[in-house]
């Protein structure tokens, strides 16, 4: 386990020091099995004893929050099962964090998540936070470890956190220090927001973004995001390798902006439509050189060459596709009918570069103590994008949700 016994001891603790009659605690327990349809050529038809392919795999959460008047607790107990695999149980802290009022700011200091974003598909503002399109984990997100500073008059709000405060300056990955501020404020038709942020990876890092109301059915939002520098993972361009081949590249005044609206049409009809450029991602030329080489690799399998040494050459060039920024330029449409309660949707994410694409229809349907998401997902598109090269043709996916 990752942090074995650790969940068990701090509710314990938690519940030994403080009077009960203050004291909430909320149960859910979350299943959601994922039935997947891969397709012939998954991941560069490398073997599924180096890159395994499970047709079914599920995921058991019970997440326990808890409230005691400053002091905010989240965590889960996660059991994860795939086919032919060994199952793994986990405990982990998704939040612990103390809110408190000294010298007329708000404080908080702990594990916490926090989210600047504004949008569906992408937000270009979470600095502190990723977002998968190809994941329906319904489960919640983890936090960081931060202090942060809120100082709130009427609906403006100044923010200042610094993330990771523990870690040296020159430690590198998702436990980089890192310090932000944010302005916010609501007017009676749009809210705005803008953050500065510094870290030594990315050094400065500038954006904004806007949340404007046309009318009662219509509105509009856009963010936009400045980093000085960025580092990619980018293959080394040789056809066999002995060792890891990815390298970290570095790439200055990188951008990341997005922009689109929200129309909410009579009888229950809502339409969501964005627009969104990630320069974090491959662009069409890197990804295109990854193919080609992934064809002269798939050509040695003809060759004297030991098919052990191809396929595991194929195995690295197929770990590009892992990654939460996959295309540049994505369209995102999304169309939500809800009658009788339940919610369907139907989402199309589009790569115009290469013609690729995800589309997932879903419903939703919540009953108080318990709800249900689920859906059917297709991976298409022109048989060269990204998207279709992705292993899993279709998916059955489902999230059964039990609050007490």
């Amino acid at each position: 386990m990752k942090t074995k016994h650790k969940l068990l001891s701090i509710i314990l603790l938690h519940f030994s020091t403080i009077s009960y009659a203050e004291l909430t605690v909320d149960f859910s327990l979350i299943i959601q099995p994922v039935f997947n349809d891969y397709k012939d050529e998954a991941n560069f038809g490398v073997p599924e004893n180096i890159i395994p392919k499970p047709y079914k795999k599920s995921s058991q959460v019970l997440e326990i929050s808890s409230k005691f008047k400053g002091l905010s607790f989240l965590g889960n107990i996660k059991h994860d099962y795939a086919e032919d695999q060994d199952s793994e149980t986990d405990e982990n802290i998704n939040e612990i964090y103390y809110d408190f009022n000294l010298a007329g700011l708000e404080w908080s200091l702990g594990k916490k998540i926090i989210s600047y974003g504004v949008g569906y598909g992408s937000r270009p503002l979470d600095i502190f936070a990723t977002k998968s399109q190809q994941s329906t984990d319904q489960t919640s997100p983890y936090g960081i470890k931060q202090i942060g500073i809120d100082y709130f008059k009427d609906l403006s709000n100044i923010s200042l956190v610094v993330a990771n405060p523990h870690q040296e300056k020159t430690d590198r990955g998702e436990d980089l220090q890192s310090t932000a501020l944010r302005y916010f404020n609501s007017f009676e038709s749009f809210d705005m927001q803008a953050l500065i942020a510094y870290n030594d990876e990315n050094k400065t890092q500038a954006g904004a973004g806007l949340v404007y109301i046309l009318t009662d059915a219509m509105s509009v939002h856009s963010s936009f995001l400045h980093r000085k520098n960025i580092y990619k993972q980018i293959h080394n361009g040789l056809i066999l390798n002995t060792e890891y081949p990815y390298q970290n590249k570095l790439y200055e005044d990188s951008t990341k902006w997005l922009a689109g609206g929200n129309w909410m049409m009579a009888d229950k009809h809502n339409l969501i439509f964005e627009y969104w450029f990630d320069d974090l991602a491959l662009s069409t030329d890197q990804w295109s050189d990854l193919f080609n080489n992934v064809t002269q690799q798939q050509a040695l399998l003809m060759s004297p060459v030991p098919a052990e040494v191809v396929y595991n050459n194929l195995a690295w060039s197929a770990k590009a596709l892992d990654t939460e920024h996959l295309m540049q330029k994505n369209l995102y449409l999304r169309y939500e009918y809800s009658p009788l309660d339940i919610k369907i949707q139907n989402a199309l994410l589009y790569a115009p570069d290469d013609a690729g694409f995800i589309w997932t229809t879903s419903f939703e349907k919540d009953l108080q103590s318990f709800k249900i998401y689920g859906g059917v997902r297709h991976f298409g598109g022109d048989e060269k994008s990204v998207y279709y090269k992705l292993p899993i043709k279709n998916q059955l996916f489902m999230t059964a949700t039990i609050n007490f």
